[in-house]
């Protein structure tokens, strides 16, 4: 049997909710985890309602869930690629309460953010450790779309979806 590609997502605000109606309805295969304070708020899905954006015609988006919980263990195991969708501020918390569940070879990226890199090599043991676990870290430049979550875990307006998308990554 194929192994079954798993993501996860820290945060669960508008543009979670928003990545994962989107993820979801383009990859219907994957596991999409989500690390939540609330995780007693969500559905087992979340529905991208596109009308009035650029991706209209695509209809509802729906991302199906695998798992939500507030604690990282039940979570972060088995993930391929951890989003960390939460305010800058936040972040270094994030990565203390990963951090032990992070598997090698995994991709951690954030949404939005300018030196998430130094948040998560001050936090992962620096340059050497990442480079030797081959975690790769990587962040977009702007979001991806203008997004509201109007029924908070279960439903989002995508209103703006972007025509394209910049990444820094480490290493590069």
């Amino acid at each position: 049997m194929e192994p079954r590609f798993q993501i996860t997502f820290a945060g669960g605000g508008n543009l979670a909710c928003s990545s994962i109606a989107v993820i979801g309805h383009n990859h219907p295969k994957w596991k999409i985890n989500i690390m939540t304070r609330r995780p007693e708020i969500f559905n087992k899905e979340i529905v991208g309602h596109t009308v009035k954006s650029r991706w209209e015609s695509k209809g509802k988006m729906i991302g199906k869930i695998n798992r939500v919980s507030n604690k990282a263990a039940d979570v972060i195991p088995g993930s391929h690629i951890i989003m960390i969708c939460s305010p800058a501020q936040t972040k270094p918390q994030i990565f203390e309460e990963i951090k032990d569940y992070i598997e090698d070879g995994c991709l951690i990226g954030s949404i939005f953010d300018r030196a998430f890199d130094w948040q998560a090599q001050h936090v992962l043991g620096g340059t050497d450790e990442i480079l030797r676990r081959n975690i790769t870290l990587f962040s977009l430049l702007y979001v991806p779309f203008i997004c509201e979550a109007f029924n908070y875990g279960k439903e989002v307006h995508i209103i703006g979806p972007k025509k394209q998308l910049y990444v820094a990554s480490y290493p590069p």
